[in-house]
């Protein structure tokens, strides 16, 4: 959804509270960012917990580290504490990209009732390269021996070349794990563990094991040595067999960017499955399930690098080769919902493994019983045969930034980024399902039905101490002598809060008040553009505090025609108290494609006008330069616009304007810079 400058992502995980003690707490965003997956902590024999109130989960985020919930989703403690590792850990201090999570694994320690942790980080081949461990670079897993606590992370130790991850590349966050232990393990250990991702440039991608609990990594141990060097080609996902007897040999499947890499006998061999040839695209293998041992074996997959060029399918033994069945057109027989979309979510519903759950980034999902031959929904209001996931009426938690139509009691359901379900896998448990969400993740309740139906299975929103939105200012304000704070953000346009209903915060530092937003209000004739989805700069009138301007863009693209437009939005306080919204169309640079309006200031001018300065930049760094780039200004609210000359000598006669900033970067939506701003004039 966004692309984001690194010292934007560094501001999500901490943006804090006014305090009158001096200390900082965090404001209750109610989640934000993208929880990519939850992963309930399965519990050896002996081990699990007492009441399902005390299951320990872990969620992997786009941009925001890893979260921990000790009481089944209730409550979020952040736990990516990388900046206090152990001395001789790696280097001070740590970049964005250790932040955006692709992988996650977890393991329960039964001796010390504690988890371990090892989380595959990466998003800019830049900290991976500076992610240095004994002279090796891209050394991209951290790794804590108990829970995520402060002084228990440390970098694991990659074998050269290493590798680095995709933890916000969208087509590879919401792909499923590609650092997982082996389900082989014995509970007593050692602890085997398969892992894979980016090589670095010039280098074979690899697929590494661990033999110790993931310390250490290595692509030339055991028969993993035989795993083919991949030219132009990474890894996404990996998924193993669980053994029935101990004589099994285990299967190892690795989901590439062109297809699968697999194992049928320990790793002495490997194969290809070459889904690219046989689909006519890059289709980038999501996720795979497997079932059986040896020659049964079935696996169903899901792909996809598009809306469009995205499938699900299956691979079946036949005589000495696996044939690939591609199963996107069954997915859609019978159905008359939408008919797009990214597929990713793949899951067995029932222990028996007898049922599938699959589906689309965004939309409802479908069941098959018949591993993809044919496939079907549930009773629901809408009529589509779908499996739609419905907000419980009861729970009284629903997100304020989250929009209303979730709470239709018979069409509405939550929609937003389901890439992954996950089946609680204890004892007894099997009826709680966690999903994950685009506006945070979402578990079903505890009075949910049987297992393999969903359609009674109501779900809520498990967002209570996840904070991750993307904050672009802080702004104080004065309005009918209360002080509000105000956050320009992505998303959801703006966030605010009065200072007074900032509560005592709960024991982690959370302010327990939740925000308002903006985020509806200011275009609602359509839903793509409803509103500024990113809000740079909010402006208060110095005349009158109960008008403020909104300025910045948006990072969506409505049917191909209204895409990446600048936004300038006026704020003013009706007398119910309550914020009315104008979206301003009153410029060209308001109504082109590809603009943002990267700041803007208001100054009072010597004749007493409220005067307007907003630089206004391309929302794509491959825009050329038009008439509706640069700096203008109004004195009438916004109402109209001039276009000043700002392309002049410099105070030091040695360059102009342009030439001094054309290469500073944009701080903004997308990647720029200041150059796009310039047309010659």
């Amino acid at each position: 959804m966004k692309q984001l400058t690194l010292f934007l992502i560094l501001l999500m995980i901490s943006t804090s509270a006014y305090s009158q003690s001096g200390d900082w707490n965090y404001l209750n965003f109610e989640c934000g960012g993208y929880v990519t997956e939850i992963i309930p902590v399965k519990y050896p024999i002996g081990s699990q917990p007492d009441s399902i109130n005390k299951q320990v989960l872990y969620a992997r985020t786009d941009i925001g580290g890893v979260y921990r919930s000790s009481n089944n989703g209730q409550s979020w403690a952040y736990v990516s504490n990388y900046l206090n590792y152990p001395t001789g850990g790696g280097q001070p201090g740590i970049s964005g990209s250790e932040l955006s999570i692709q992988g996650l694994a977890v393991r329960h320690n039964h001796s010390t009732n504690s988890q371990v942790l090892l989380a595959a980080w990466g998003n800019d081949t830049a900290d991976a390269y500076n992610s240095i461990v004994n002279t090796v670079r891209y050394q991209s897993i951290w790794r804590s021996t108990r829970n995520g606590e402060i002084d228990t992370w440390t970098k694991a130790t990659i074998q050269f070349p290493g590798v680095w991850f995709g933890g916000n590349n969208f087509p590879v966050k919401i792909g499923g794990p590609c650092i997982t232990y082996d389900p082989n393990n014995n509970p007593n250990g050692p602890y085997n563990m398969y892992m894979g991702g980016f090589p670095p440039k010039g280098q074979q991608c690899r697929l590494y094991k661990s033999t110790d609990d993931g310390s250490s990594w290595n692509w030339d141990l055991d028969n993993i040595r035989n795993f083919p060097g991949l030219i132009n080609e990474d890894i996404i996902c990996i998924s193993i067999t669980k053994k029935i007897n101990p004589t099994d040999t285990a299967h190892i499947w690795v989901g590439t960017t062109h297809g699968i890499v697999y194992t049928a006998n320990n790793g002495v061999s490997w194969q290809r499955i070459d889904l690219q040839t046989a689909l006519g695209y890059t289709p980038y293998v999501k996720r795979i399930i497997l079932k059986g041992t040896g020659s049964q074996t079935i696996a169903l997959l899901t792909w996809g690098i598009s809306d469009v060029q995205t499938g699900v399918g299956k691979c079946v033994k036949s005589g000495s080769n696996w044939v690939f069945h591609n199963r996107t057109t069954n997915f859609y027989t019978g159905h008359n919902g939408t008919r797009s979309g990214m597929f990713s979510a793949l899951a067995f519903v029932d222990n028996a493994e007898t049922m599938i759950i699959a589906g689309r980034y965004e939309l409802p999902l479908r069941k098959t019983s018949n591993f993809g031959d044919s496939w079907f929904g549930e009773a629901n209001p809408a009529g589509n045969d779908e499996v739609v996931f419905r907000y419980t009426q009861s729970g009284n938690n629903f997100p304020a930034h989250q929009q209303r139509g979730e709470l239709d009691p018979n069409y509405g359901y939550m929609y937003d980024g389901l890439s992954s379900i996950t089946k609680n896998p204890n004892s007894g448990w099997g009826n709680h399902w966690y999903l994950s969400g685009g506006a945070g993740a979402r578990m079903t309740i505890s009075s949910a039905g049987a297992d393999t139906n969903f359609a009674d299975s109501r779900w809520k929103y498990t967002t209570f101490g996840q904070a991750m939105t993307v904050n672009y200012d802080v702004v104080f304000s004065k309005v009918n002598n209360r002080e509000a704070i105000y956050l320009p953000m992505s998303d959801w346009t703006m966030g605010s809060i009065y200072q007074d209903r900032l509560s005592t915060p709960t024991t982690g530092g959370l302010i327990q008040d939740t925000l308002s937003y903006d985020r509806q209000e200011t275009r609602p004739t359509h839903l793509y553009d409803t509103y500024i989805s990113n809000v740079t700069r909010l402006l208060i009138n110095p005349d009158n505090p109960n008008i403020s301007y909104g300025v910045g863009g948006s990072v969506y693209c409505f049917n191909n025609q209204e895409c990446y437009r600048a936004g300038f939005y006026v704020r003013t306080l009706s007398t119910t108290g309550s914020f009315t919204t104008e979206r301003k169309t009153s410029h060209q640079f308001l109504i082109d494609n590809n603009r943002v309006i990267v700041d803007a200031i208001i100054y009072k001018t010597p004749s007493g006008t409220n005067r307007i300065i907003a630089l206004v930049g391309a929302n794509r760094s491959a825009v050329s330069p038009g008439d509706s780039l640069g700096v203008f200004y109004s004195d009438n609210g916004g109402d109209s616009w001039v276009k000043g000359s700002f392309n002049q000598q410099s105070v030091n006669q040695t360059m102009s304007t342009q030439q001094a900033f054309q290469s500073s970067i944009i701080p903004a939506l997308i990647d720029g810079r200041i150059g796009d701003l310039f047309d010659g004039h």
